[in-house]
């Protein structure tokens, strides 16, 4: 984090010199994100796309979204794949984004086109599987927090999604889980999320 702050002051200094400087408004842009400065970061990415730098669309849509300015993200991320529709990114934060409106049938076609692009982003498969938890196909979900985990690994963010399947009620899916987290090699001093997951089964 300090490393962004630092950055933004020294983009601030070159912007002061040169304020048509497309590149430096973008990466002004993603650090105040990541510093949390949302509604500075929307105003710096603006300022990219006033300028020319149209990935700054993609940018400006996640942003708008933790802002929870869906419409906004959703015309900023339909613009960023209109642009480059191989954006496996903004497919996915489009998909996000429809998820947190309720629109998970439109989610997931937009997780399915980010798998497509690029297959090992397993954060699609998490939002694909909370999607088809929503929708009641809870079976297929499991299938996709297994594969997110072959790609990823178990981790605490794993446990919200099997938490969701169990309250949801929607199947009987504990043996499936207990049997994910029974294997030896997934069974480690080094990994007690795992143990974890399997005692709330």
């Amino acid at each position: 984090m300090e490393e962004q702050r630092r950055a933004i002051q020294d983009f601030d200094r070159g912007l002061a010199l040169d304020p048509t400087n497309a590149m430096a408004w973008y990466s002004l842009g993603k650090c105040k994100m990541i510093t949390a400065d949302l509604k500075g970061s929307v105003a710096d990415f603006t300022k990219a796309i006033e300028l020319g730098n149209n990935a700054a669309y993609a940018g400006r849509g996640n942003a708008r979204a933790r802002l929870n300015d869906f419409n906004g993200a959703i015309a900023d991320l339909n613009k960023a794949i209109q642009l480059n529709p191989e954006d496996s990114d903004s497919f996915y934060y489009r998909g996000l984004v429809r998820s947190k409106m309720s629109k998970f049938a439109e989610a997931m076609v937009d997780y399915n086109e980010s798998i497509r692009i690029n297959p090992p982003n397993y954060m699609a498969y998490y939002g694909r599987g909370v999607c088809k938890t929503k929708l009641g196909n809870a079976r297929e979900a499991v299938a996709d927090y297994n594969m997110a985990i072959e790609i990823n690994g178990a981790s605490a963010s794993t446990l919200p999604y099997y938490n969701d399947l169990i309250t949801e009620n929607t199947i009987k899916l504990l043996d499936v889980i207990i049997q994910k987290y029974t294997q030896p090699k997934d069974l480690s001093p080094g990994r007690p999320e795992v143990y974890l997951s399997r005692g709330i089964a």
